[in-house]
């Protein structure tokens, strides 16, 4: 006979003979296509390790089946077994408490049983609110952001927040970051900067050009995965992976970006070189690189990378931590994509933007014009839509290169 129970004892085993299955005082006998057959006994008893992995998934009060006086299988070891491929008897639905015989090892079983909240609960909800509406006034009155800045660094917060508390840790790292590097030593940059804004203040088209990717694939994770924050595993999960380490490589490319461009030349002591022939230009050409702005972009990159991984130890509880693979990887791949983000970014910025100095101020401009000496680039895209396409090329490469060197960390 077959009973739910509650408990943390752990069995496995094949069973093959007349069962009977009871919910609620009603019960009908369940038997087997072949010839009834004396039950063959069960499997040696597990190592400690085993205990300790399975243990780790039963909760205190959790669904279990239970054969007469045998011992007790909990749910989420049922469903872990039969994710990894391994022996459990097989056994209908108990009013959805148990996974039933149909369900076959996948990529994503695991995870869609372990972590995957369907929809927000109310207080995400509420923070998804509250979190970006703070940082938008915060914004304001350090002149970071215009209203219009204000109003689309609101979306963007609301869609990262609510697909995952580990996006907004990084979005936040990144606009706090990147506007400090802004003001930085702004009088410099004053110098040869046409377009230069007092305190760095954005507006919505550039919030966009670096948040809009962030958001677009945060609303993508939602759809395939739900809510919530989960290990990075591309065996077991791998769609789910692919679209956070999406999400964080695109942070990643616009932080590395803005901290070379901020940063490089303030602390580069002669011009940079242009990246397409290596010859020196004026600071601030687009495409122009120097060495410590290649430094800054993986630096910025970095710093996305620690703040996912403190927050992953933060937000994901240790049980499902001990299970997944390990999860510090993520930072070798931020750094990395800040640094190519940004290498992406000056190629583009060198080839497909207009760069050239107006002889009269000496400053760097992005238009033809009188008195407009060329210096690189045709003028196909702006300063805003080379940001953006480095910021997709960068999401859309970098979780496939995680994909091909996680496992070596396995």
């Amino acid at each position: 006979m077959i009973q739910t129970t509650t408990g943390s004892s752990i069995s496995q085993g094949p069973v093959d003979y007349p069962l009977t299955f009871s919910v609620q005082n009603t019960s009908r006998e369940i038997m087997p296509s072949s010839e009834v057959q004396e039950p063959v006994g069960y499997p040696p008893v597990p190592s400690k390790q085993d205990e300790l992995q399975q243990s780790l998934l039963i909760g205190k009060h959790e669904t279990s089946i239970a054969f007469d006086d045998k011992p007790t299988i909990p749910e989420s070891l049922y469903k872990y077994r039969i994710c990894h491929g391994q022996q459990v008897s097989s056994l209908e639905k108990d009013l959805g408490a148990l996974v039933d015989q149909s369900l076959k090892p996948s990529k994503q079983c695991v995870a869609a049983s372990a972590y995957e909240d369907e929809l927000p609960s109310p207080a995400r909800w509420l923070l998804a609110v509250l979190i970006p509406v703070a940082v938008a006034v915060w914004g304001l009155k350090g002149r970071s952001v215009s209203i219009s800045g204000a109003v689309a660094g609101f979306v963007v917060g609301f869609l990262l927040t609510v697909s995952s508390y580990q996006f907004l840790v990084c979005l936040l790292v990144f606009f706090v970051s990147s506007s400090k590097a802004t003001k930085f030593r702004s009088w410099k940059k004053k110098k040869y900067e046409s377009e230069f804004k007092e305190g760095g203040e954005r507006n919505w088209i550039q919030v966009i050009s670096n948040g809009g990717i962030p958001s677009e694939l945060a609303l993508l994770f939602m759809i395939e995965c739900g809510v919530g924050e989960r290990p990075i595993d591309f065996i077991k999960d791998y769609n789910c992976s692919w679209f956070a380490v999406s999400v964080v490589s695109a942070l990643c490319g616009a932080n590395g970006d803005t901290w070379a461009s901020e940063l490089g030349p303030v602390f580069a002591k002669g011009d940079p070189i242009l990246i397409t022939n290596l010859r020196k230009v004026p600071k601030g050409t687009n495409g122009g690189v120097s060495l410590p702005g290649l430094l800054f972009s993986a630096l910025g990159g970095t710093l996305i990378g620690i703040s996912y991984y403190i927050s992953h130890l933060l937000f994901i509880k240790q049980e499902y931590l001990f299970l997944s693979s390990p999860q510090w990887p993520i930072i070798i791949i931020a750094t990395f994509a800040g640094f190519f983000g940004s290498l992406v970014d000056s190629l583009l910025g060198a080839t497909i933007q207009f760069s050239g100095i107006n002889q009269k101020s000496g400053k760097i401009v992005e238009t033809k014009g009188k008195e407009i000496k060329h210096i690189s680039g045709i003028g196909i895209l702006d300063n805003h839509s080379v940001n953006l396409v480095s910021t997709l090329i960068t999401a859309l490469l970098m979780p496939e290169v995680a994909s091909a060197l996680w496992p070596m960390f396995e």
